[in-house]
């Protein structure tokens, strides 16, 4: 895996048992996976003028601008997590157009998300998660009129907490674009372990 690296450079002051995950995630298609810190990613108002400038999502989703709050607010949560799990997979697009297959690469690079998820809850540790682009678990986004359907499930877009996917790739070594044949989804999962921080205090 070409993002590798960056997990290597953090496994001696992390709290979390990282090869454990590693060994659980890889079973997985997985392309390219990395750790690194909530500290080391820069969060700012770049993607959110992005969003509002290029992103038929923003101001339609509560997965997405501006529902998900303050990027300070967006990035003090993140903050409190100790580590991210970094991770892509890659869809073929060669034999494939529309938005139709980039939906449902979309939709089973989420599952995988969820499955990753529920495995690091399962094992203790307390997560936050976010994925490239806008929710699709609903046909219809009830935001604004709404509270969320399913707030517990939702994974905010991770340009919505101010994160610049490509800068986060070129931090983990990790590839960003790779023509219009192949097609990556990216996702961040933020992890805590609350029973190591209670027995340090």
């Amino acid at each position: 895996m070409k993002g590798k690296a960056a997990a290597d450079n953090n496994k001696e002051v992390t709290l979390l048992d990282l090869g454990s995950i590693e060994t659980y995630i890889t079973q997985f298609p997985i392309y390219q996976y990395s750790f690194l810190k909530p500290e080391e990613l820069t969060y700012s108002d770049k993607a959110k003028q992005l969003c509002r400038q290029n992103c038929s999502a923003y101001g339609q989703f509560w997965s997405c601008q501006p529902a998900v709050g303050k990027i300070e607010k967006c990035r003090e949560h993140c903050l409190l997590f100790s580590d991210v799990l970094v991770f892509s997979t890659v869809s073929d697009m060669k034999e494939h157009s529309g938005r139709a297959f980039k939906e449902e690469a979309a939709k089973e690079h989420e599952h995988l998300t969820d499955i990753i998820a529920e495995h690091l809850l399962d094992e203790g540790y307390s997560i936050y998660t976010l994925t490239g682009g806008r929710c699709m678990k609903c046909a219809k986004c009830t935001f604004p009129r709404e509270l969320c359907r399913f707030p517990d499930e939702m994974h905010p877009c991770i340009e919505s907490h101010g994160l610049v996917m490509s800068d986060i790739a070129d931090i983990c070594n990790m590839d960003h674009y790779m023509g219009e044949e192949l097609r990556l989804n990216f996702s961040l999962i933020f992890i805590k372990d609350d029973e190591v921080k209670e027995e340090e205090q």
